[in-house]
């Protein structure tokens, strides 16, 4: 493959393409760039050079396991060699586009950029500061670093307005919204099974402050609830959900299955820890891919994007600390089809409304092709 004008370099430290991520090179490939998939060490005996689901993928870096916000001389140590690479990469490379996802790959990122000039699209998963429970003065040093990689890119997406708005004032000229939505699965009628089970879906990273303890005890108090947990996590934690009678593990699913899974249940999954910042700021994945299906969206209430939807019957929202109570008002609804039904009709007029997939392909489209006073212009509104 000839180097420059075509390539473009997607960087994120993970394993393989996740779908925000996927979504970027579907759009870019239809823009003529072929795509290559800067990635990570993530797991043990990981190959250097592979594809995932046709993309082409090559891992930087020495072997980087999953810490989990622990052993932080680790974490630094290994994330400065994979920019060290990733920088050596892409001189070697001269990609026309390089997208760097989340802080971790801006630094070779940005350097890149300066150097030879290239575009350079900065995606924020999820914002640093708000990442790890740290004194107030070290979250705010670590913003402004974030701030000023954003600075130093050509345009940086955000999910969500609360994510554009918990970074520095003076960064955010740099900065549009580009909601986190999938490629339009089409909307599923509901089904109602005669075997009376009330099935729930979490298609999630395991961990146990995503709501996975309340969602194993409500399985456990109510028969009729059949959990579905589709995803990776510590041998710990999966250990703990196979000892559960009412539970199904599917492990690491890709995200078509993972949408055909959603057809299938009464409810998704997406509760999130409040205690911890990052959590109440969350913008998943499986909340828009459930609302593009057309199910009701499991989710706690201190969630920022649960505040914007307050009261609408697509979205089931306790206080995270009583997640695992609501078994009866979820069996009661699965009950009374027609309540449910109007559930299900309302979680895809949402996605129509807040989510749609036109909408966000074209501010893909623009962000790659640098026309950034329009992309607001064809943006959907936000849930108040």
């Amino acid at each position: 493959m000839a180097k420059g004008s075509k390539l473009a370099v997607f960087a994120r430290i993970v394993n393989r393409p996740v779908p925000r991520v996927v979504r970027m090179m579907r759009v870019a490939t239809e823009l003529g760039y072929n795509c290559l998939f800067l990635g990570a060490r993530r797991e043990e005996g990981t190959a250097i050079e592979d594809e995932w689901q046709g993309w082409r993928v090559r891992r930087l870096g020495r072997e980087f396991p999953l810490l989990n916000g622990t052993r932080l001389l680790v974490y630094v140590r290994c994330v400065i060699r994979y920019n060290w690479d990733l920088f050596w990469t892409l001189r070697r490379e001269r990609p026309a586009l390089v997208h760097a996802s989340d802080v971790e790959t801006m630094p070779a990122s940005v350097l890149y950029k300066w150097i030879y000039g290239t575009r350079l699209i900065c995606n924020v998963h999820d914002n640093i500061s708000q990442r790890y429970d740290l004194p107030a003065f070290m979250a705010a040093i670590l913003n402004v670093a974030e701030g000023l990689f954003i600075l130093g890119s050509s345009i940086t997406l955000v999910p969500e307005n609360f994510r554009r708005d918990a970074l520095p004032a003076w960064c955010r000229r740099k900065i549009t919204v580009i909601r986190n939505t999938p490629v339009d699965p089409g909307f599923a009628p509901p089904s109602f099974p005669t075997d009376g089970k009330v099935r729930i879906l979490m298609p999630s990273w395991l961990d146990w402050g995503r709501g996975l303890r309340a969602l194993l005890e409500l399985s456990d108090k109510n028969p009729r609830i059949d959990l579905k947990i589709a995803g990776e996590g510590s041998d710990e934690i999966i250990a703990a959900v196979k000892r559960h009678r009412n539970v199904t593990f599917l492990g690491y699913i890709e995200n078509s299955l993972v949408l055909e899974e959603t057809k299938h249940c009464h409810f998704v999954a997406a509760l999130y820890d409040p205690s911890r910042v990052i959590n109440r700021f969350a913008a998943s994945n499986k909340v828009a891919e459930a609302l593009a299906v057309g199910r009701p969206v499991l989710v706690n209430c201190e969630m920022e994007v649960a505040k914007g939807l307050k009261g609408n019957p697509c979205m089931i929202a306790p206080p995270y600390s009583q997640s695992s109570e609501i078994g009866e008002r979820l069996i009661a609804l699965v009950d009374d089809c027609d309540a449910y039904s109007e559930a299900c009709r309302r979680a895809r007029a949402v996605y129509d409304e807040f989510y749609g997939w036109d909408h966000v392909r074209e501010q893909i489209r623009l962000a790659i092709l640098g026309d950034r006073e329009s992309i607001d212009a064809v943006g959907l509104k936000s849930p108040k």
